[in-house]
């Protein structure tokens, strides 16, 4: 099989590996047969072309962190603590990585490795607690002293920072070994021709 026949079956390549377009084909029909079909966009449209190119990002991010946990001798444990157990967690994590978190135990793995030292200092936690005081109210208004709302606070920032840390670092490993076939850019690419948000 040639170069050029290689190509014309690929999205895109992660580490070097071709990820064929049959696998987005699979994610957006899966996402056709899903009980959000009625709202999605018709295929040969902007908007269609653009669902196409978000699916992408969830198939080759997916491959990048199954990637990622091979590499690390990672075995997908029993899943771990839910890393999106809201919308205000999924708009730090992005829809896509979202997504991937959501479905992917090696995903899941990953991001308990990559983010295992990440917690909120007692420094933090003051911080919010003074900034936020009314948020802990009592049934009379008073506040509740610091000390009886210490852990919550703390494990809330953890797992803030944590989500921030991980996308970070995320971002880093996907300048670093993804590359996108034309047609398969990301979305939110200003450079291609689908793009809505121009500077």
């Amino acid at each position: 099989m040639s170069s050029a026949t290689v190509h014309a079956h690929v999205a895109a390549w992660v580490g070097g590996t071709p990820v064929p377009i049959a696998e987005v084909d699979a994610q957006l029909d899966r996402l056709r047969a899903g009980p959000h079909a009625g709202l999605l966009p018709v295929a040969d449209s902007a908007e269609g072309r653009q669902l196409r190119r978000w699916a992408t990002q969830v198939v080759v991010t997916r491959h990048l962190l199954e990637l990622e946990s091979a590499a690390r001798g990672l075995a997908p444990a029993h899943r771990v603590e839910a890393v999106v157990p809201d919308r205000a967690a999924a708009m730090e994590l992005g829809g896509i990585v979202a997504h991937v978190l959501a479905h992917s135990p090696p995903a899941q793995t990953v991001f308990a490795e990559v983010t295992r030292s990440v917690h909120a200092t007692a420094e933090d936690v003051a911080s919010y607690y003074s900034r936020n005081g009314d948020e802990f109210a009592d049934s009379t208004g008073r506040p509740q002293p610091l000390e009886n709302v210490a852990g919550d606070i703390a494990r809330s920032l953890t797992s803030s920072l944590r989500r921030r840390c991980f996308v970070d670092w995320l971002d880093r490993r996907r300048a670093a070994l993804v590359r996108l076939e034309p047609g398969y850019e990301h979305p939110g690419d200003p450079h291609q021709p689908d793009a809505t948000h121009r500077h």
